[in-house]
């Protein structure tokens, strides 16, 4: 007998059978490594249905439970004793062994048993080892449930199932670029990309030495956050006040936002395909503010080379707050900051732009010949 975690997955099993085991893979890794991130050892064994970790210290279960709450691609996890035996009688005197003392008589409780190429049913094992407890059967809203797995020569016997955050594996879907920028939106939308299987990468525009590095600290600290659904990190920086200083000089007011907008749409693009990444995150909600408009975030949308990805998109505000509280990183983006939006923003920014007058005006002025001076500028930094 000894002490095993049962892991489930749920998406997994909708793919064809090649895709399934390389996804199953790609789990079994991101496991692994967050494991070794926090240095516990463990045996994991992966099948078509379920995936083991056993061979562990006990006194790292809890550190094992909170790795395996951030890793998605997990349905579903239970720690469990595992059973080398189907045979009812040595089940039936396991469980009155070890849990005659975890279901008491003031409790109500019920069995909760799956029989696969067992001699005998389901509701039997249920219903024999029911009559174990002098408690009450509730099958509705029991006070404690045990558990019951018997398949292959082998039983499971477990009192919790323990949510996971589902999805699919981080890596499964390829490489992502993130455009982050230490708000509340885009770290968001870093974590609901990672939940659909992309790997992602980070670029921040920053404004420094313009103003501080409030921003890019901010965004270090997030990723340090994001790092517990994504065992390695890469961010990349870029110094964007040039850029945006040249275009205040050269531009009308109204047009600044979106030609920032597209300055940084086009540097992204030309960093993800040097990054093989297959496309562009931002945090955009429609809607939201000025250049989130249909109107402008399609001529925005016109300066990138590679699919935008907008997780955001039909999100409102307090379903953005509310969900940033839950992956923990609302407190560090509502930390004030002077960022590149801030500090050379206009007043009263233009909420519908032509294509053609943006294409014009970024003609004669010569933009992208200055951006592409300024792309050796970017730095890296492994968080």
């Amino acid at each position: 007998m000894q002490q095993i975690f049962l892991i489930r997955f749920n998406e997994i099993f909708l793919k064809s059978s090649g895709v399934a085991k390389n996804f199953l893979k790609i789990l079994k890794t991101n496991i692994y490594y967050g494991l070794k991130a926090n240095n516990i050892k463990g045996h994991i064994n992966t099948t078509n249905s379920r995936i083991y970790l056993s061979k562990f210290d006990i006194q790292d279960v809890s550190k094992i439970q909170d790795v395996l709450k951030n890793i998605f691609g997990i349905e579903s996890f239970s720690l469990a004793y595992q059973l080398e035996t189907i045979d009812q009688e040595k089940i039936f005197d396991f469980v009155k062994q070890n849990y005659s003392k975890y279901i008491l008589s003031s409790n109500t409780f019920k069995i909760k048993a799956k029989c696969i190429n067992t001699p005998y049913h389901t509701k039997d094992i249920e219903i024999k080892l029911a009559d174990i407890f002098d408690a009450k059967v509730d099958l509705t809203n029991p006070e404690k449930t045990i558990y019951i797995e018997a398949r292959n020569k082998t039983t499971f016997v477990f009192t919790e199932i323990i949510s996971g955050l589902s999805g699919l594996p981080v890596g499964s879907a390829g490489k992502n670029l993130v455009l982050i920028s230490g708000g509340i939106d885009s770290p968001l939308a870093s974590f609901l990309t990672l939940k659909r299987g992309c790997y992602n990468i980070y670029l921040h525009f920053h404004s420094f030495p313009y103003v501080s590095k409030t921003s890019i600290n901010k965004v270090k600290e997030i990723l340090q956050i994001i790092k517990k659904y994504q065992n390695d990190i890469k961010l990349y920086l870029f110094p964007f006040a040039e850029i945006q200083k040249y275009i205040k000089a050269n531009t009308e007011a109204k047009y600044r936002i979106v030609l920032y907008r597209r300055s940084m749409m086009r540097i992204a693009s030309i960093l993800a395909k040097e990054l093989k990444c297959k496309a562009v995150t931002t945090g955009e909600a429609l809607a939201q503010v000025s250049s989130q408009t249909l109107d402008n975030m399609s001529v925005i949308d016109d300066a990138l080379s590679i699919l935008t990805l907008r997780p955001l998109v039909g999100f409102n505000k307090n379903e953005i707050i509310n969900l940033a509280k839950q992956i923990g990183t609302l407190d560090i983006s509502n930390e004030p900051q002077e960022d590149t939006c801030t500090l050379f923003t206009p007043k009263h920014p233009n909420a519908s732009t032509c294509l053609r007058d943006i294409k014009k005006i970024e003609n004669e002025i010569n933009i992208e010949e200055f951006e592409v001076k300024l792309i050796d500028k970017i730095e890296t930094i492994n968080i």
